[in-house]
């Protein structure tokens, strides 16, 4: 599984969510919320993953993915519109984590990404809680969540032998 093919999953993911949500990926540092960017946002770090060598087995890479559903509040705000906002970002992301969980995981939905097409076949390892934030000198409140996943078992590295002299 590719970084790219994880981003377009969520990218399809977000788009086709009836809210009217923004999608973003990349580092935290390329995120300027003063620069016109439209809120609700769905917010998709670059992923970690470990590479193990169990027995020989190669090819069951974990992901650890980091996703963020964000909105913008005003100076003005009140709690009662902060905590609309936070119950707002919370189903934004929970909807997303579902969707990719059960319509691209479970059921291995393709992606494509630069003429390239993969199925997504994983399984969730582990999922942290999800937590709230609110960045006080940007006005960005929302959620947070880190997801583990695991590609299934590949018996061969076939790829490999493309690349190599």
């Amino acid at each position: 599984m590719r970084y790219q093919t994880l981003q377009q999953a969520v990218k399809e993911i977000v788009e086709a969510h009836k809210a009217d949500l923004t999608y973003f990926t990349g580092l935290e540092s390329d995120f300027d919320p003063s620069n016109s960017v439209h809120y609700p946002a769905i917010v998709f770090t670059p992923p970690a993953f470990t590479m193990p060598f169990p027995d020989g087995t190669v090819g069951m890479d974990t992901w650890t993915l980091h996703l963020e559903s964000q909105e913008q509040l005003s100076d003005s705000s009140t709690t009662a519109q902060k905590q609309e906002a936070l119950d707002r970002t919370r189903e934004y992301l929970r909807d997303i984590v579902l969707e990719f969980v059960y319509n691209y995981g479970y059921e291995n939905k393709a992606v494509t990404y630069n003429n390239i097409t993969e199925n997504l076949d994983f399984v969730v390892t582990a999922v942290a809680n999800f937590s709230p934030f609110i960045d006080i000198n940007d006005g960005i409140t929302g959620w947070q969540v880190d997801l583990t996943i695991q590609e299934g078992d590949y018996d061969t590295l076939c790829h490999l032998d493309d690349i190599f002299n």
